[in-house]
C-alpha cells in the first residue's frame, strides 16, 4: 500500500527470487508425471504396487520441495520514511533504520551516466544487511524498490558525509576515498579543482576530466554509498527522500 503519512510513501508485501517461478513450474512437470506414473501403476488390471508407489513417491517430493523452497525464500518486507525491515523464511525480521550509520551498495546497475539500480544492498557495521531485488510489491513506486531505497538512504547519508568532507575530512566511499582536494579511486588519485566526472562502464567506475575518459579498476559494487559519491563530486547537486 502507498501512504501520505509521516512515515512517508509505505511498500509492504511478500515476495520471493525470481528463480522460484521456473523451479515451481518445474516441480510441477514433475508431479504430474508421478502422478500419471501412480495412476497407471494402481489403475493396471493387475495393479503394480512398486509402479504406482514410485509415481506416488515422485508426486509428493515434487509438492515437498516446492513447500520447502516456498517457505525457506519467503521475503516480508516493509520500507517505510522510518527505515527497511526484511524476514526471510521463518527467520528473525532485519531492521536497519535510515537515520542509523549504514552503506548502500549498487550490486547490479543498467546505463551509463544516470546508472539505474536493479538491486541493491543496505549493511551495517555490526553486520546486518539487507538485499533489495527489483520485486512489484503493493505501493511499489514505478522507478524500482532499490530506487526507492536509494532515495531514502542518500537523503539520511548525505548532510553527515556534507559535513565530514566541509570539515577537511577524507571521507571513505568504500574502493573511493573523497576530500575537497581529490579523489582517489584504488591507487590513482585525481584532483578535484579540474571538475571531475564519474561514468560507469560494464559496471566499473570512469573518470573524466579535461575532455578525457580514464578507465578504472573499481567495480561500482564496491564503492559504498555511490549516489553520495556523485554529489561529493558535484555531479549531482540533490539529496531528496521520495514523496
Amino acid at each position: 500500500m502507498a501512504s501520505g503519512t509521516g512515515r512517508g510513501h509505505v511498500v509492504q508485501g511478500v515476495a520471493r527470487p525470481r528463480w522460484f517461478a521456473p523451479l515451481g513450474a518445474s516441480m510441477g512437470l514433475v508431479a504430474l508425471v508421478g502422478a500419471f506414473v501412480g495412476y497407471d501403476g494402481f489403475g493396471r488390471p493387475q495393479p503394480d504396487a512398486s509402479v504406482g508407489g514410485a509415481g506416488l513417491g515422485v508426486l509428493l517430493a515434487a509438492i515437498a520441495v516446492v513447500l520447502a523452497v516456498a517457505t525457506a525464500t519467503r521475503r516480508e518486507i516493509r520500507i517505510d520514511g522510518e527505515g527497511i525491515d526484511v524476514r526471510i523464511g521463518r527467520g528473525e525480521p532485519t531492521r536497519i533504520r535510515w537515520s542509523e550509520p549504514h552503506d548502500f551498495f549498487c550490486l547490479a546497475v543498467s546505463g551509463t551516466v544516470a546508472a539505474t539500480v536493479e538491486k541493491a544492498r543496505l549493511q551495517t557495521a555490526d553486520g546486518r544487511r539487507i538485499d533489495v531485488d527489483n520485486w512489484r510489491l503493493p505501493g511499489s513506486p514505478a522507478a524500482g524498490l532499490p530506487r526507492l531505497v536509494e532515495q531514502y538512504s542518500t537523503a539520511a547519508s548525505w548532510p553527515k558525509i556534507e559535513a565530514r568532507l566541509d570539515a577537511g575530512e577524507e571521507v571513505g566511499f568504500g574502493a573511493v576515498k573523497v576530500s575537497r582536494e581529490r579523489i582517489l579511486l584504488g591507487e590513482r588519485s585525481h584532483p578535484m579543482d579540474k571538475g571531475l566526472a564519474l561514468q560507469l562502464d560494464q559496471g566499473r567506475l570512469r573518470v573524466g576530466a579535461g575532455g578525457k575518459w580514464e578507465a578504472s579498476d573499481v567495480c561500482v559494487r564496491d564503492v559504498a554509498n555511490y549516489p553520495c559519491l556523485l554529489r561529493a563530486i558535484g555531479q549531482v547537486s540533490q539529496a531528496r527522500p521520495p514523496g
